[in-house]
């Protein structure tokens, strides 16, 4: 499978799909761009490879562990609802079965809808496995960076195109489910580095951009005129731009509301609070993430020299890391489960002087907790 786009959907996709070698398209340095930096990126593809190369290959479980790469089954918390009967008079919510057999009424009348969009347990209850079976083969992954998709082509537009194919796994093409012969692929991708994948499927999970500008002469245009009416906007420029909303939402043409994408806060900001464009849910490749503050320093200089990151990082089991300045806490990014969410939240909030305590702010032995109780 070729998989083109680095958002949550495609690194969940990424992350849940088994017996099934893929080839990841990426634009970027690195994965997860939106959300992640590249050694939070980097931590995560480490912890698949340590959870692949671990003892055999776990069978799929009907939810993530905490260490994150479905090691373990465990009930969901989350509630989700389905429509139960379309052809009802009034639409009854029933709630999706906890186990993969389900409940013998689900089973004998499934429902034709299904839930909300993707989230923590999208992939439960759904069996996303290829024919692969061994160890060695079912889970490889490789991520090509800094690349677009040239062209799609078939069999037969390939062959008249000419030239070889990548083999994207060299040292692990043993598996007799992999066609040897390069016509056998039923589609193949082109992408701008030159470089040529045979694949059974491609899925495309690059998303859209909100047009908020449609009609305008100006890329930096300040307004631009919708169904007969003139809305105020913020270009491109400014983090993004959008159509100019204040506290309640509201445009600049009275009773017109916008959201979303398309909308830019066009209010007097939080000190450690900021537009943030995308965000899919609060797991990825398994494990939980928490975002705080200017988790990436959003809006600071970080080449000052009173900016700087406090880490600790645990292969395969935790990431955490502080962006500080002059002491006090801007923002944090955590992966795992660090139990520490709700300390570090309070010390960006409270903004107290962490000078002397920086050394042995992270350090697993002390429950910071209790510490700033």
């Amino acid at each position: 499978m070729v998989l083109v786009g680095n958002g949550g959907i495609a690194t969940e996709i990424a992350h849940e799909v088994t017996g099934c070698q893929i080839v990841w398209a990426i634009k970027d340095n690195s994965i997860s761009t939106p959300f992640l930096d590249p050694a939070a990126a980097k931590f995560l593809l480490c912890a698949r490879e340590l959870a692949r190369s671990s003892e055999g290959s776990p069978e799929p479980s009907d939810g993530p562990s905490k260490a994150g790469d479905g090691l373990g089954a465990v009930q969901i918390r989350r509630m989700r609802y389905v429509v139960d009967d379309r052809n009802a008079q009034q639409q009854e919510l029933v709630l999706v079965p906890a186990t993969r057999e389900g409940n013998e009424s689900a089973q004998a009348n499934p429902p034709t809808t299904f839930g909300a969009a993707l989230g923590p347990d999208w992939a439960h209850g759904r069996t996303l496995r290829g024919c692969l079976s061994g160890n060695n083969d079912n889970r490889l992954l490789r991520v090509v960076y800094n690349v677009r998709i040239e062209s799609v082509l078939s069999a037969a537009e390939f062959k008249a195109h000419g030239g070889p194919t990548t083999e994207p796994f060299p040292q692990n093409s043993s598996s007799s489910s992999i066609p040897e012969d390069s016509e056998s692929w039923p589609v193949y991708v082109l992408l701008t580095n030159g470089e040529a994948y045979g694949c059974d499927l491609v899925v495309s999970a690059v998303g859209v951009e909100a047009s908020f500008q449609p009609s305008r002469t100006s890329f930096e245009a300040k307004s631009s005129e919708y169904f007969g009416a003139q809305f105020d906007l913020a270009p491109p420029s400014v983090s993004g731009g959008g159509v100019l909303v204040n506290d309640q939402m509201e445009t600049s043409v009275p009773d017109v509301y916008a959201a979303g994408d398309c909308a830019y806060a066009n209010w007097t900001w939080a000190p450690h609070w900021f537009q943030m464009r995308l965000w899919s849910q609060a797991r990825q490749m398994g494990f939980q993430i928490v975002l705080l503050g200017l988790y990436n320093g959003q809006g600071l200089d970080l080449t000052s020299p009173d900016c700087y990151l406090l880490m600790r990082v645990t292969p395969g089991r935790e990431y955490v890391k502080c962006v500080m300045r002059a002491g006090r806490m801007q923002g944090a990014l955590l992966i795992g489960e660090t139990d520490l969410e709700e300390t570090l939240e309070n010390l960006i909030v409270n903004q107290l002087d962490l000078t002397h305590l920086e050394d042995s702010l992270l350090d697993p032995d002390i429950d910071l907790s209790d510490y700033f109780d």
